[in-house]
């Protein structure tokens, strides 16, 4: 194997699933290397303070071979003892006999356990907006050339039973998940907060619950020129706020493609929506109408083409929609499904 010519490793990684390509890697030193930029294409970290250090310490100086970065967040409970050992978000049940006994008396997995959890709880709650900001600017540092930001809550359902092995890790340790409907305003706002300086980033996927009711602090720019693809995947709550979700999404001027997404149906506010760059719509499992769906194209000079997955009129027929479609000036496309 060491030697074949490191561009042919190079390709026969490049034909390998990520698992494959993990065990490939240890083959030998020189695969290793040869498949390096293979491996960093696609890097993820967990929003903690142990996790982004630990980061910058593999990253440094650069990956200039990433592209696609996944930060996921979460939000943890503080609680005693008493309280942690029959929490619901407890991944290890603890035996009746263990629940009420003193520390001493406690079995020593158990007690290790949560001394684990008390020390990450305690250096979470000593973060602040401010230097969480410097350290996701210090990790984008590192990544000259990473286009796709996504930006996820990994205490879903999905993620719970995910293969993340720093998850994994961090769970067996602390033995308690994140919260299950928390949010990821925080790790949103303290990446527009930096945005500006990363133009190599064009693509920003947000999944998780949103309150856009938190982004009119003062200290976070109005707009966001980088962005030109944006995709959301969140729940009804995001629909709850008109001018704020008609804000948010208009703060994007070079918008381009927009993917919006609901996790259960519920009408979306796209009256108004009006983005002078985008030429691609893609909803999904949203309710509008005709008249809001022929208004969007008429507003938005450059669109050209819309996606609908489950949707659902709720006035109007499709019938009548695509027929006042055939008498658009322009060409806009419409792919529906579901």
């Amino acid at each position: 194997m060491d030697s074949l010519p490191p561009e042919l490793l190079a390709h026969i990684g490049s034909l390998l699933f990520y698992r494959d390509l993990c065990r490939f890697r240890l083959v030998s030193q020189r695969c290793a290397v040869s498949t390096f930029h293979l491996i960093t294409r696609h890097l993820s970290l967990l929003n903690t303070s142990y996790s982004l250090d630990d980061f910058l310490s593999f990253i440094k100086p650069r990956s200039p071979f990433t592209r696609q970065l996944t930060i996921y967040h979460g939000e943890w409970v503080a609680c005693s003892k008493a309280e942690w050992a029959i929490h619901p978000l407890l991944c290890h049940p603890i035996p009746p006999q263990y629940l009420f006994k003193k520390d001493s008396d406690a079995h020593p997995v158990i007690d290790l356990a949560y001394r684990n959890y008390k020390t990450f709880v305690a250096t979470e709650s000593r973060r602040n907006f401010e230097t969480d900001a410097k350290r996701l600017d210090l990790v984008l540092s590192c990544l000259p050339n990473v286009r796709t930001l996504k930006l996820t809550h990994f205490g879903t359902w999905r993620h719970w039973h995910s293969e993340n092995p720093k998850f994994s890790r961090l769970r067996k340790a602390i033995w308690i998940g994140p919260r299950l409907r928390g949010s990821v305003n925080h790790i949103l706002q303290t990446f527009l907060a930096v945005s500006h300086r990363f133009q190599s980033i064009d693509e920003l996927v947000i999944e998780g619950r949103l309150d856009l009711t938190h982004f009119d602090d003062p200290g976070l720019p109005t707009t966001f020129g980088t962005i030109r693809t944006l995709r959301i995947t969140s729940t009804p709550e995001i629909c709850e706020r008109r001018q704020e979700f008609l804000g948010f999404i208009q703060s994007f001027p070079k918008l381009e493609l927009l993917d919006l997404t609901l996790s259960a149906a519920a009408v979306l506010p796209l009256e108004g929506l009006r983005c002078s760059r985008l030429h691609t719509l893609c909803l999904t499992n949203i309710w509008s109408s005709e008249e809001t769906l022929l208004k969007i194209i008429e507003i938005n000079p450059q669109l050209r083409t819309i996606t609908l997955i489950s949707i659902t009129l709720s006035g109007g027929t499709w019938h009548s929609f695509y027929n006042r479609l055939n008498r658009v000036e322009r060409r806009v496309s419409v792919l529906a499904g579901g």
